[in-house]
C-alpha cells in the first residue's frame, strides 16, 4: 500500500470527524509508536518544544524492550496539531480517549476503529495498525537507505529491523553475462 496515500486520506476523512482515529494513524506513521504506546501516551510525554515524544515507563505502561525507551522526534506540524487538540480539552492527561477499566490496552474501541478503517484503506493485514508501522519504517529505509536510520525509527534492534520490517523492494537476481 502506498503510505503517503493513506496519510492523506486519514486528514480528509478522520481529522475532524473523528480526531482519536486520525491521531492514532498520524502517531503510527510518523512517530513509529506501537499500538500500546499510542494507547498509553500521556501529554507529559509529548516535548512540545522540541517536537519529541518520550517513551518510557510510566505507572500504566511498561514499554517492548529496553530499547523501546526512548526519545522518538515528530514532524513540527504533528506536534501543532496534537497542541491544538490537546486545547479542546478532551482529556487532561491521555492523549487519545479511553479506558484501562479490565483492560491492558486503553483504547480498544478506537483501535477497533482504525482497523476498519485501514482495512477499508487496503491494508488486509492481520494487524493493519501494525502494518502502518512496518511501511513507515521501510519508507524511511527507501528513503535514506539505512538500515540503521530504519532500525533507530521503529525502535527495534537492526537484525529484527532488516529481516522483519523493511521490505524487499527490489528483485535481487545473479546473473553472470
Amino acid at each position: 500500500f502506498d503510505i503517503k496515500d493513506i496519510l492523506l486520506k486519514a486528514r480528509e476523512e478522520l481529522k475532524d470527524s473523528d480526531p482519536g482515529a486520525y491521531f492514532m494513524v498520524m502517531l503510527a506513521a510518523y512517530a513509529g509508536l506501537r499500538r500500546g504506546e499510542i494507547s498509553a501516551l500521556t501529554w507529559d510525554q509529548i516535548d512540545f518544544e522540541n517536537f519529541r515524544i518520550w517513551i518510557h515507563t510510566t505507572t500504566e505502561f511498561r514499554p517492548k524492550a529496553a530499547n523501546s525507551e526512548y526519545p522518538v522526534d515528530i514532524p513540527e506540524e504533528l506536534a501543532n496539531e496534537l497542541m491544538e487538540y490537546r486545547a479542546a480539552g478532551i482529556d487532561e492527561h491521555y492523549v487519545l480517549p479511553g479506558s484501562f477499566e479490565n483492560r491492558r490496552l486503553r483504547c480498544r474501541q478506537l483501535t477497533k476503529v482504525v482497523t476498519t478503517w485501514l482495512r477499508k484503506q487496503g491494508i488486509q493485514d492481520k494487524k493493519p495498525l501494525h502494518a502502518l508501522r512496518k511501511e513507515a519504517g521501510s519508507f524511511i529505509f527507501r528513503k535514506t537507505g539505512s538500515i540503521d536510520k530504519a532500525s533507530r525509527f521503529l525502535r527495534n534492534d537492526r537484525k529484527t529491523a532488516e529481516r522483519h520490517y523493511v521490505g524487499q523492494t527490489e528483485r535481487l537476481l545473479a546473473t553472470y553475462d
